[in-house]
């Protein structure tokens, strides 16, 4: 109540950017954070968000079932995808966040389809990849306004079917393939 839920998904691993988030997470009180995954930099994340004094405020939830995940989709403010290199293609994290109506946070990295999907789905807030104030800044924006990762949402869930259902894309690569054609 009266701050922000982050939701993390990915796994542990360098270019999801998960040190990121955790340092953006400390500049702005009032941000709890839950990463799901796990993945070789659970050791050096745990004592990250250790050194930085988070352990109440930040956790390392590991791999959960599908319903608790799910669970814990439904009940954050917004999901985040901190990732710092190309690496991370698309983010299919993404759209599972737009169907549950939640906003996204994703770095804005140039060639990665994650700053895409966010424009495309107008569901979303771009960070500078690797940029700890960019984030905590938007986190900031967002704690001082608390309906704002509603509305957006609300937005990305009516984009997700307008851009990204499988009718849609269907049709997409029809047309495209009929203008080949031509």
């Amino acid at each position: 109540s009266g701050g922000l839920k982050v939701l993390a998904v990915g796994r542990l691993t360098y270019y999801k950017g998960f040190d990121v988030l955790i340092r953006a997470a400390q500049r702005v009180p009032g941000v709890t954070v839950r990463i799901v995954g796990d993945g070789a930099l659970r050791g050096s994340l745990e004592a990250q968000i250790s050194k930085c004094g988070l352990t109440g405020r930040v956790a390392l939830r590991g791999s959960l079932p599908d319903a608790e995940l799910q669970a814990l989709m439904a009940t954050c403010d917004i999901l985040s995808l901190p990732s710092v290199e190309r690496t991370e293609a698309f983010g299919v994290v993404l759209l599972e966040a737009m169907r549950y109506r939640k906003a996204v946070a994703v770095s804005d990295i140039p060639g990665s389809g994650a700053g895409w999907v966010a424009r495309q789905g107008s569901c979303g807030f771009l960070a500078r990849p690797g940029d700890v104030a960019s984030l905590a800044e938007l986190f900031e924006q967002l704690v001082a306004e608390p309906g704002l990762c509603d509305r957006v949402g609300m937005e990305g869930k009516g984009r997700l079917e307008q851009a990204f259902h499988i009718r849609s894309v269907a049709r997409q690569v029809i047309d495209l393939y009929g203008e080949l054609r031509n």
